[in-house]
């Protein structure tokens, strides 16, 4: 029997027996559609290749009904490009691709760094974890706070679509802008984004003109109107002038270069949707934010989860583009004689975490105590007078709780603007 998982193995198996031939044919791509299902995509001048034809029956006889009939296998282009493929792809061998074809145009692998312009971009910290609940939105609205105290302009953008709320830890409800980031997704797709950017923004009370500014930029605007269907359509390419698609993560992008450039932030806070899902993937990696903040609670589903998505980056040689940026959170760490051994078995698993997947493939040597590493944590103690009440947020609250926190983000901050 074979299954999704049993694809890349069997195929290797494939392209082992018949490495000569895809040798003289390269680039050859391996095309895997939405179902699932293995064609290839090949030049056409080796269409009447006879070696070509075993090739696909050998595949279909291996993956069964993860393979297209011989008949169907292939798909014939004048110019092959593994470049120009859209979808996450791995070279398996030298010129020899796989590329996924995903339902969303949004993946864990791609970036937009290529595309960003350098001078526009302010620092863009995003605050990442796999699960809700762990606070991961109150420490952002603490440290746009803590950054607006030290005299800082700070952006604040919920891109935390389907479970929006960080704008009510820093905007009463008659402070909200009339529009939030769904309505210009949505907005964009008829070429009415621009209209309504000067209505996105707002400044929290918790800032201080004179010192220092926070500027939200909400999910969604006062009036909500129909946000389930603007969700439904926000994922949605946009169709462009020269007819060709501009994918949603791409559209984020300008978005986020549009309202830099409106409000000329010093700092970026992004609160990323929970989750493995495609709006934690656009804003991780087409942002390409210089901090990515990984929320950690300590149990099984914490370390299963991240385990998921190192492989993956792993497999489809992401790890070097991103390692450096990655930091981990102690959230919710008990503020009582059990703190010191929580923190420990997080930095514990934090530690067998990164040096399988990450420190083996860019050849560090951290040890599993270095404070400098990526998987040391910086800790977030729990207090349950800080949930959700933005009014308390003055030194002696916040000291306590976030001290350690704020510490190792500004210092992380500092060291990024040399």
């Amino acid at each position: 029997m074979s299954t999704f998982d049993h694809i890349l193995p069997q195929l290797e198996k494939v392209l082992q027996d018949h490495k000569t031939v895809l040798e003289e044919i390269r680039p050859f791509i391996i095309n895997r559609d939405l179902f699932g299902r293995v064609g290839f995509i090949v030049n056409e001048r080796w269409q009447d290749d006879e070696r070509l034809k075993v090739f696909a029956r050998e595949v279909k006889k291996q993956l069964g009904p993860h393979a297209f009939d011989e008949e169907e296998a292939f798909l014939w282009e004048e110019n092959v490009d593994p470049d120009t493929e859209r979808g996450p792809k791995v070279e398996l061998r030298p010129g020899v691709w796989l590329v996924d074809r995903l339902a969303v145009e949004s993946d864990w692998t791609w970036t937009l760094e290529a595309q960003a312009d350098s001078d526009s971009m302010r620092p863009r910290i995003a605050f990442y974890s796999l699960k809700g609940g762990v606070g991961r939105s109150t420490a952002l609205a603490v440290a746009a706070w803590a950054f607006a105290g030290e005299g800082r302009r700070v952006l604040v953008v919920d891109l935390d679509l389907e479970a929006p709320g960080l704008s009510a830890l820093l905007l009463p409800e008659n402070r909200l802008p009339a529009y939030g980031v769904v309505d210009w997704l949505v907005e964009d797709l008829v070429d009415n984004g621009d209209v309504i950017v000067p209505d996105m923004v707002a400044s929290s009370p918790l800032g201080d003109p004179l010192e220092g500014d926070i500027l939200v930029v909400p999910a969604h605007g006062r009036d909500a109107g129909a946000y389930v269907l603007k969700l439904g359509r926000v994922w949605m390419p946009k169709r462009t002038h020269d007819d060709s698609l501009e994918t949603w993560p791409v559209r984020l992008a300008r978005l986020m270069y549009t309202l830099e450039t409106e409000t000329e932030p010093d700092i970026v806070l992004l609160d990323v949707r929970a989750g493995l899902d495609e709006t934690a993937s656009a804003a991780l990696m087409a942002l390409n934010p210089y901090l990515i903040l990984l929320f950690a609670v300590e149990g099984d589903q914490t370390w299963t989860g991240y385990r998921l998505l190192f492989r993956h980056w792993e497999t489809y040689h992401v790890v070097k583009k991103v390692w450096d940026r990655l930091r981990v959170v102690a959230s919710t760490v008990p503020a009582d004689e059990q703190k010191e051994s929580y923190i420990a078995s997080i930095r514990e698993n934090a530690w067998k975490l990164f040096s399988e997947a990450i420190y083996t493939v860019v050849d560090e040597l951290y040890n599993d105590t270095d404070p400098d590493a990526p998987h040391y944590p910086w800790p977030i103690y729990w207090d349950r007078s800080l949930l959700g009440v933005p009014n308390i947020y003055t030194q002696s609250t916040i000291q306590p709780v976030f001290d350690e926190f704020l510490t190792q983000l500004k210092a992380y901050v500092e060291i990024g603007e040399v």
